[in-house]
């Protein structure tokens, strides 16, 4: 299997729905499932933030932050890397790496 690369640009303003949403239908995965961004870059770390789908935060109450959090909240530099798994029963997982940020001079 190869690697598939892409570049996307992601407003500071706007949350990780957008990437979600991006990634999703780049992917063709046309149904809804739940999701998880993980600010280590690493699936499952119980030690890292994770972000998850709003929809799986409402109905299991779970401790977690939610994706409409904003990308400006995340702290994200040049380099940095997350995790996002779509489809926690078949388990898509992509490794997203920030190329460039306002700062850097994007």
């Amino acid at each position: 299997m190869g690697v598939v690369s892409r570049v996307i640009a992601i407003r500071e303003d706007q949350t990780l729905e957008q990437p979600h949403e991006a990634l999703r239908l780049a992917s063709g995965w046309y149904e809804t499932h739940l999701y998880s961004f993980w600010t280590s870059g690493k699936f499952w770390d119980g030690e890292s933030e994770e972000y998850a789908a709003p929809f799986e935060l409402e109905e299991m109450g779970k401790e977690k932050k939610s994706a409409r959090s904003p990308i400006a909240e995340l702290g994200l530099r040049k380099g940095r890397k997350l995790a996002y798994l779509f489809d926690y029963g078949d388990e898509w997982r992509l490794v997203l790496r920030v190329v460039e940020t306002w700062e850097d001079g994007g």
